[in-house]
């Protein structure tokens, strides 16, 4: 059977690759190649960059070798009827429909913008909102991994998310300077949005410095604000209140919480983690008021959650709680009470000291 993807077949072979050895540099076995040029799948997007580099192509013209070949003969433009290069009839169903004409099949008047020139320019607006030269299943495939970053992420080492995190973006800002409607650039920029930030998480959790950490977190902040996305602010200011309590700013952090519980919906897991990222930054502060406070306020949030619960890193469990909890407990020089909190000493470890920071 001739290949689905033709060309993309054909690229592989210029390059000097069998479907064997192609998948040898990409670490995935031959049938995935094989699936990917049958067009029965596409390479998720944070592999792309490499199939590009092995092909000498780039991002883009990878993009265009992915649709599917029957499809290249389909225009991605108006999805309406198609007009001749003179103006004039076409079928639309039964009767044939003119577009100079009335409702009522008089002859519509002109006055130098005839009705036929508008629906001329109506249909080149409609033709400019929908052309893109992005494939159907891209934006589906990257939301899909971005996901499984997430539910990934307590498994995989966090240096393994993060390059692959920034395969992906890499991979999206190609897309981004290339042609796609309206509503594709939302969520471009809300993908470019959450892989930012799970960088800047991943960029914490290997240790390195506030600044770089907080450089990704600052960039996903500006792109979640452009596309008003509550939520993802709302985890964003989470996770730079989480950097600041372990890098001894437990007033930052106190504000970075508070900030993103103004943009939280109430009843939202992301309230919840704000609420214990507040309190843990008043332990650190020796306010034990407060923090009892905060952490009870969190506990009545999450009975009050409304949303489907995940082991996402992206989300917010319910046994984070008595961890969290422990933490403010053991700053606050109540081991005892620790200790319950976490059902297991084990858990205190990270309420250590951090000498250093």
């Amino acid at each position: 059977m001739e290949a689905k993807r033709a060309r993309l077949q054909k690229a592989r072979r210029d390059a000097a690759y069998t479907q064997e050895t192609f998948a040898q540099e990409l670490h995935v076995d031959r049938g995935t190649v094989h699936r990917w040029e049958g067009g029965k799948s596409e390479p998720q997007p944070y592999i792309r960059p490499k199939i590009a580099k092995l092909l000498g192509i780039t991002l883009w013209e990878l993009s265009d070798l992915l649709t599917l070949d029957r499809e290249e003969s389909t225009a991605l433009t108006s999805k309406g009827p198609e007009l001749d290069s003179t103006p004039g009839d076409y079928e639309r169903g039964s009767p044939r429909y003119s577009p100079n004409a009335s409702p009522r099949g008089r002859p519509c008047l002109s006055s130098g913008y005839s009705s036929e020139s508008a629906y001329l320019e109506s249909v080149a607006l409609n033709r400019t909102f929908e052309a893109s030269n992005l494939g159907a299943k891209t934006l589906e495939q990257l939301e899909s991994a971005i996901e499984n970053f997430g539910l990934d992420y307590l498994h995989v080492p966090p240096s393994q998310t993060l390059k692959n995190a920034g395969d992906a973006r890499r991979f999206v800002i190609e897309v981004l300077s290339h042609k796609h409607t309206f509503a594709q650039q939302q969520k471009l920029y809300s993908a470019a949005a959450w892989l930012s930030a799970l960088i800047g998480h991943c960029s914490f959790d290997v240790g390195e410095s506030f600044g770089v950490t907080d450089g990704h977190l600052t960039t996903a902040l500006h792109l979640a604000s452009e596309i008003d996305d509550r939520g993802l602010i709302s985890w964003i200011r989470g996770t730079q209140a989480l950097s600041a309590i372990f890098t001894n700013r437990p007033r930052a952090a106190i504000e970075y919480a508070q900030s993103g519980q103004s943009m939280a919906h109430e009843r939202s897991i992301m309230n919840v983690r704000l609420l214990a990222q507040e309190a843990r930054a008043h332990a650190r502060l020796g306010d034990r008021k407060l923090a009892e406070k905060c952490m009870g306020a969190a506990e009545t949030s999450f009975d009050g959650v409304d949303e489907p619960l995940t082991t996402s890193i992206l989300s917010f469990d319910r046994p984070y709680l008595p961890y969290y909890a422990g933490t403010c407990h053991s700053w606050l020089g109540r081991s005892n009470l620790a200790a319950s909190a976490h059902g297991r000493p084990l858990f205190c470890v990270t309420a250590l000291p951090l000498t250093g920071l």
